[in-house]
């Protein structure tokens, strides 16, 4: 009787291995689950990226074409900076490299005016007006092309 009562045990050794055993199992199934969504989220990712790289080589060549169309209708010689997300740290490059460009320019007798332009696959409110406010043009995505805005007003486009 004593030996029924042992194996009846939920603290015996067998007990014991059964439940760790079966949690081994439920483990297994979990984490099988898991690796299993895990690759349908990096595939639908891989998707979507294909996706994103498809649209900024078509925004490319429209970012291409626009600039070249701004370049050619204004008859001036733009300088400009084009980033993948646009914020203030890179307009303050951009200012900085317009006043090299410009002593660049003097040293060899270049009187041409140079203007400035910013693009970026993402410009928000705040980047979008320190620039204009700056004197550069902003590029920017709207709708299947690009926009362009131009600074207005006293913040009207800066020559350097």
């Amino acid at each position: 009787m004593e030996t029924a009562q042992i194996n009846e045990d939920p603290n015996s050794l067998e007990a014991i291995r059964r439940e760790t055993a079966e949690n081994r199992k439920k483990t297994e199934s979990e984490l099988d689950e898991i690796r299993k969504e895990g690759a349908k989220r990096r595939e639908e990712f891989e998707r979507e990226m294909e996706k994103v790289e498809r649209a900024m080589k078509i925004g490319n060549k429209e970012l291409n074409r626009i600039i070249g169309k701004l370049g050619n209708r204004m008859g001036d010689w733009i300088v400009f900076s084009v980033k993948s997300n646009l914020d203030s740290n890179d307009i303050i490059e951009h200012l900085d490299r317009m006043e090299k460009v410009r002593a660049f320019a003097d040293r060899h007798n270049d009187h041409r005016v140079y203007l400035g332009a910013v693009a970026g696959m993402v410009v928000k409110d705040e980047p979008k007006k320190f620039a204009l406010k700056t004197g550069f043009y902003v590029i920017e995505p709207s709708g299947d092309t690009f926009s362009i805005t131009a600074p207005e007003g006293e913040y009207s486009p800066r020559e350097w």
